[in-house]
């Protein structure tokens, strides 16, 4: 099954010369070479919907799911002034990442799509059981694809080497009386070079934080309940020496959780210096993280403290790619 792309994909090494940061919001699509002085490439409200946006090296390519439903898959091979889509599973929320080559997408009726030119196409490859509404998710990590499900008896996570042929084992967060799922999972699991780590939060009205380490995929030990009620984690990156994880707490206050232990014990901060209600790491370049607060991007080297380093604010902040 092949699904049609309305649009004009381009091959890698047609288009040059791409500017090494990009960032989506609903102010649109933004290209920087120095993340402090930002052009607007696009003003259509790229990525508003799950926040997940990828950049495919192979072929120069800016990919995200967008449309009413979360089903239609946009892409661009120039830059992102122009995006071409594509409908790969009708009526279903969706979620993608990207090995660097392949583009996989997974929906919440357990199809598994795989995209080999870019985001210009997909096909159906894989079906996994159903999922629980929208929890689900897809990620790239450490070399393994890996889907996680919310489904009505509990949680389960989906692993490929090749992202066709899928493995299963509960996960880091089982079922713990009602649904414990990890959302957006493209940035809430993370390898360290020593351990995977997740985070994570039960939804039954009151959120509370978890996290979880493994030393191999299918070998989670228990969860870890990092913080209490009113609390969700954004997003997990890490390095070899640091792990950190982002989201809000309490009173919609903006809370880093941080680790230099790979995902052992956790200790909360809530950095002044972020001002928003919330606060959602981007991605690590180069040792430094990235975090977006209040619609401005802030960096650390150590989870305590933070530099302001974009120019001007955007509006609802949601990705950043690194193009080199």
């Amino acid at each position: 099954m092949s699904v049609p792309f309305i649009g004009s994909p381009r091959r890698a090494g047609f288009f040059g010369g791409l500017p090494p940061f990009f960032v989506s919001a609903n102010d649109g699509l933004s290209s920087s070479r120095d993340l402090v002085t930002f052009t607007l490439v696009n003003a259509a409200p790229v990525n508003k919907g799950n926040g997940q946006i990828v950049y495919v090296p192979a072929f120069r390519s800016i990919v995200y799911m967008g449309g009413a439903s979360q089903d239609t898959a946009y892409a661009s091979f120039d830059g992102g002034r122009t995006f071409g889509s594509t409908v790969v599973d009708a009526g279903k929320n969706g979620f993608i990442a990207t090995d660097g080559t392949d583009v996989i997408a997974v929906f919440e009726d357990g199809h598994v799509y795989r995209s080999t030119d870019g985001g210009a196409s997909f096909s159906l490859v894989a079906t996994l059981p159903a999922g629980a509404g929208a929890g689900i998710g897809i990620g790239h990590v450490n070399g393994t694809w890996m889907a996680y499900k919310r489904e009505t008896a509990g949680t389960r996570l989906y692993y490929s080497a090749d992202g066709t042929n899928w493995s299963n084992t509960a996960g880091p967060f089982p079922n713990s009386g009602s649904y414990s799922y990890v959302n957006l999972i493209g940035r809430q699991f993370c390898h360290d070079g020593t351990k995977y780590m997740a985070a994570g939060y039960d939804y039954n009205g009151m959120a509370g934080t978890h996290a979880n380490n493994a030393a191999a995929i299918d070998s989670w030990g228990s969860q870890q309940n990092i913080e209490g009620n009113y609390s969700a984690p954004g997003a997990i990156f890490c390095t070899a020496g640091l792990a950190l994880i982002s989201g809000v707490s309490g009173t919609n206050v903006a809370t880093v959780w941080r680790s230099t232990d790979h995902g052992a014990s956790w200790t909360k901060a809530t950095p002044a210096a972020l001002t928003g209600t919330n606060c959602f790491l981007l991605g690590v370049i180069g040792g430094v993280f990235h975090i977006a607060s209040a619609g401005r991007i802030y960096s650390t080297t150590d989870g305590v403290s933070f530099t302001r380093v974009d120019g001007a604010g955007f509006t609802d902040l949601r990705g950043m790619l690194y193009t080199r």
